[in-house]
């Protein structure tokens, strides 16, 4: 039985060996295709919209939900592992993935995936073309940042992607590790906005917490897993989970709670970091303010109609029945327990920067 389990892993874990190994061939590939696409692929990126925060705060489901509209598209599980040939890997994809139903995430979430799915999968070509890649010095880009390379080739996929969902015209992001690059992603992107997704800090140092123990779980027991989130550059959870880091005291503290055991303590803290990160660079600025919508975990729970709506007109998109019928399949609202080894004073701080940006917010 461990024998046929092995085999099933590594013939799920191939493509992933196979475009790592293979990626000078896939770069070339890639040329091909960028010359075959060139006059079908829009010049300009009209309205991106770029969903960010804190793992665990929304990202996904809210995703999900605009996802399912009929003018947007974004990368899909299907599109995994040739990020550098989507369109070609298109053909073969249907093939590959034939035969998969929906079935649950890892996460424990009960958000049922298939290959149709949105995934941070945009996160590829940040890892490989931003130097020291997240390293202390990688990780916040504000608008002086210059990258020639990495914004030709996000804008190129980005291109690919709509093309291939059917020339759809609003390109949907949803990354957690661009909750430090939106200034840089507006000066690229001029007619972007953004989503940033917050919940409340104890809720979500609880759900982080009990996530990354899975993954640790899932990892014993699959041995290619790890480098599957490695490739996929999934560092949010399991080994070789790393902090998101803004400010390198914190940086250091996280990572020291963390060897230490303390997860909730070191998950707060990076609450703390990211969250201080939105109330003073960005709601504080009221260039970036306009152009960002805070979706409250909470608010889209007890009711989630009203809520869509106001996103569909803060981004201007079009409402529609079908957009609508799949929205309350999506959202749970998950139990939590009471953080009882934290120091109360980082809870109250954690709080109070929640009912700040609460205040500061687009939508109250």
């Amino acid at each position: 039985m461990q024998i046929i389990k092995r085999i099933i892993n590594f013939n799920q874990n191939l493509p992933f060996l196979l475009s790592e190994k293979f990626s000078n061939f896939f770069l070339y590939i890639n040329t091909i295709e960028n010359f075959l696409l060139k006059k079908k692929l829009k010049k300009e990126i009209y309205k991106p919209i770029f969903i960010t925060g804190l793992a665990r705060s929304g990202t996904t489901i809210i995703s999900h939900i605009l996802n399912n509209h009929l003018n947007t598209g974004s990368f899909l599980y299907k599109d995994v592992p040739f990020f550098h040939t989507p369109y070609f890997w298109s053909f073969f994809s249907k093939l590959f993935y034939f035969g998969i139903s929906k079935k649950k995430r890892p996460h424990g979430d009960d958000i049922s995936i298939d290959p149709n799915s949105p995934d941070p999968f945009e996160e590829f070509f940040w890892k490989n073309n931003l130097e020291n890649y997240l390293n202390k010095k990688s990780q916040y880009l504000n608008k002086k940042y210059k990258n020639l390379l990495l914004e030709r080739k996000l804008k190129e996929n980005i291109s690919k992607i709509l093309f291939i969902r059917g020339s759809k015209e609003r390109y949907i992001s949803k990354n957690n590790y661009n909750i430090t690059r939106l200034e840089y992603i507006f000066k690229i992107f001029p007619d972007a906005k953004a989503i940033i997704c917050i919940r409340n800090p104890i809720e979500s140092i609880n759900s982080l917490t009990r996530v990354h123990q899975k993954f640790l779980n899932y990892c014993k027991k699959n041995e290619y897993l790890v480098n599957q989130l490695n490739f996929l550059s999934h560092y949010e959870f399991g080994p070789n989970r790393k902090p998101i880091c803004i400010n390198n005291n914190i940086y250091n503290k996280i990572n020291y709670e963390w060897d230490k055991g303390n997860q909730e303590k070191g998950y707060l803290l990076q609450w703390i970091d990211i969250y201080t990160l939105v109330l003073k660079k960005y709601l504080s600025n009221k260039y970036m303010k306009k152009r960002i919508f805070v979706l409250y975990n909470d608010k889209l729970i007890k009711d989630p109609y009203k809520t869509i709506k106001k996103i569909n007109n803060f981004f201007d998109l079009k409402n529609n029945i079908f957009f609508y019928k799949k929205i309350l399949k999506l959202i749970k609202k998950e139990k939590n327990k009471y953080l009882s080894n934290i120091d109360n004073n980082l809870k109250r701080k954690s709080l109070k920067i929640y009912n700040d940006i609460l205040k500061k917010s687009y939508e109250k």
